[in-house]
C-alpha cells in the first residue's frame, strides 16, 4: 500500500501501542487507589457516647458477599475495556502473526474473565449449596 507520508501506519500503531500501555497503567493505578481506599470510602456518624455498627451488614458472610458484588462489577468493566483493548491490538496488528496471536489472546481471556465475572454470583449459590450452607444469604 503507498503512502505519501511512509512508515506513518508504523507510527500510528506505535502511537496506539503506547496509548495502551498507558491504558493498562492507569487502570492498574486506580484499581489500586481504590482498593487503598476501600476501608475508608463509608463515614459513620454517631452521637457522642453511642457506639454502633459501622457497617450496613450484620455478618462478615454479607461484608464478604458485598465486596465480591463489588470486584465482579469492576471486572465486568475491566473485561469489557480489555476487549476493546484487544480489538485495537488485533486492528493495527498489520498482518504479522505475532501481534494477531497477542491479540486473540487478550481479547480470549478478557471474554473468559468477563464469563466468569458474570457467573460469579451464580458460582458462588452452588458453592454455598455444595458447603452445605444455606444460599438463601445472598438475596
Amino acid at each position: 500500500m503507498n503512502s505519501i507520508l511512509p512508515g506513518i501506519n508504523f507510527q500510528i500503531a506505535a502511537l496506539i501501542n503506547n496509548f495502551i500501555n498507558m491504558l493498562k497503567k492507569i487502570i492498574y493505578i486506580f484499581l489500586l487507589i481504590i482498593f487503598i481506599s476501600f476501608p475508608f470510602l463509608t463515614v459513620y456518624a454517631l452521637e457522642p457516647g453511642q457506639l454502633g455498627n459501622p457497617l450496613k451488614y450484620d455478618s462478615f458472610v454479607k461484608i464478604l458477599l458485598a465486596i465480591t458484588a463489588w470486584v465482579a462489577n469492576i471486572a465486568i468493566y475491566v473485561a469489557v475495556l480489555m476487549i476493546i483493548i484487544g480489538g485495537f491490538q488485533f486492528m493495527f496488528a498489520h498482518g504479522s502473526e505475532e501481534s494477531v496471536t497477542k491479540a486473540k489472546r487478550t481479547i480470549y481471556w478478557a471474554i473468559l474473565g468477563l464469563i466468569i465475572a458474570m457467573l460469579s454470583k451464580s458460582l458462588l449459590m452452588k458453592l454455598l449449596t455444595v458447603l452445605g450452607a444455606d444460599p438463601s444469604i445472598l438475596q
